[in-house]
């Protein structure tokens, strides 16, 4: 987590001593997003799910347009609490080698936060005087953190085997990963005034163990 925030804090400070005017710009945006699949580190043997299917999640974005028609940019993603929860037929929840397992039917949560840092060249595919439509691929390091915990207090589903509505108990472990995936990203910008656009955009990822589609509103101003 840290080495990505250096990352981060690097390549912005690079970035900024280069910006110049009218090829540069930087925008706020907001996505929707819609997660499949949950990352389980090494808990993925057992049986799990995810609790946030749906999030809303805030972006940063630096980026350059190189000659007339493409454009590069540099986006930082927070998904700042991902839940998922899971079971496990034994107590070895995370199979720690060497630790013995005792039958056990366990039920477990996790809390996650991840971070994104992507990389984009999109190519204009139609342009007029105040719109445009680009479309690229990306690449994404996603650097994420989970702290796993007994659930206590829930009601067993029998279809499932999952407890709804389950507290949260004492935590048993933390898990991190750092993960690079490629994906497909296409946006469409309205330039509203010499300084100021607004774009729509929609990205794909699959990082291990899930899918990511995104469907994002950002403000850009051209510096």
């Amino acid at each position: 987590m840290k080495i990505l925030q250096q990352i981060i804090f690097s390549v912005l400070v690079c970035l900024a001593s280069y910006l110049q005017a009218s090829d540069w710009s930087i925008a706020a945006e907001a996505s929707y997003a819609n997660l499949s699949g949950v990352r389980a580190y090494e808990a993925s043997p057992n049986q799990n799910r995810n609790e946030s299917e749906h999030l809303i999640v805030p972006s940063l974005l630096v980026s350059k347009r190189i000659g007339d028609k493409s454009e590069l940019s540099l986006r930082y993603t927070l998904f700042d609490r991902i839940d998922g929860s899971g079971v496990s037929p034994h107590s070895n929840i995370l199979r720690k080698p060497g630790v013995g397992e005792r039958p056990s039917f366990t039920h477990y949560i996790l809390k996650e936060e991840m971070h994104e840092l992507t990389l984009s060249y999109l190519y204009d595919v139609w342009r007029a005087k105040n719109w445009s439509v680009r479309l690229g691929p990306n690449l994404s390091l996603y650097d994420s953190e989970a702290e796993f915990f007994l659930a206590v207090g829930g009601t067993l589903e029998p279809e499932t085997k999952f407890y709804a509505g389950s507290g949260r108990g004492r935590q048993f472990g933390t898990r991190s990963s750092s993960d690079l995936a490629i994906g497909l990203e296409a946006n469409a910008t309205l330039k509203l005034t010499d300084r100021m656009g607004a774009e729509l955009g929609y990205r794909f990822s699959n990082p291990p163990d899930r899918d990511i589609h995104l469907v994002s509103l950002a403000l850009k101003f051209y510096l």
